[in-house]
């Protein structure tokens, strides 16, 4: 399954989008990025609420995944990130 991973803002407002695949992935963190994007209805709510917290200069995230034949999409703000995420985004950008 392919991964999109869109940063967007931080300090310069820059947008960065990587595509990786999971097959590439230890397969540890596949299966967690997999579960969050089966999440999204559990994620809906703070997707509102990442929009209307936007802080200056943080970044905000766009995840999303082709799940059978539906496209799930997460979008946090820096600040909703959980420590799953933040270790796949972190690791996605260094790697890839």
């Amino acid at each position: 399954m392919k991964i999109e991973i869109e940063r967007s803002g931080g300090f310069a407002g820059l947008t960065k989008t990587i595509t990786v695949d999971t097959k590439d992935l230890p397969s540890e963190m596949a299966g967690n990025i997999k579960k969050h994007l089966a999440d999204t209805k559990s994620k809906s709510s703070s997707t509102v609420m990442s929009k209307k917290k936007r802080v200056a200069d943080s970044y905000f995230y766009r995840i999303s995944g082709q799940l059978g034949k539906k496209k799930q999409e997460i979008e946090l703000n820096e600040s909703d990130v959980d420590d799953e995420l933040k270790f796949f985004i972190d690791y996605v950008f260094r790697n890839y």
